[in-house]
């Protein structure tokens, strides 16, 4: 049957100076078996630091300094997730 074996983020973290903004391409890599979705849904526990469908994440200009963590989960078997923390600074 196939399944996900893991998913990895890449890179696992991240600095981001939020006085001037700014992305980061971030991107994720899925060990399949027996041919299982290799696809994965991103997704941000902040409202202003955003990701897109792609990995792309947006810190706006002025963002004040947090810390932000960005989750890629598989679509196949949602208990298969890694993440990486963006720190705005």
């Amino acid at each position: 049957t196939p399944g996900v074996t893991s998913v990895t983020v890449s890179p696992d973290s991240a600095t981001i100076t939020g006085a001037s903004g700014g992305t980061i391409q971030l991107s994720a890599t899925v060990v399949t078996t027996n041919f299982a979705p290799q696809t994965v849904v991103w997704s941000s526990d902040s409202d202003t630091v955003t990701v897109d469908a792609r990995g792309l994440v947006t810190v706006p200009k002025g963002t004040s300094a947090t810390s932000v963590t960005i989750t890629a989960t598989s679509t196949y078997d949602n208990t298969k997730k890694d993440t990486a923390t963006i720190t705005v600074s």
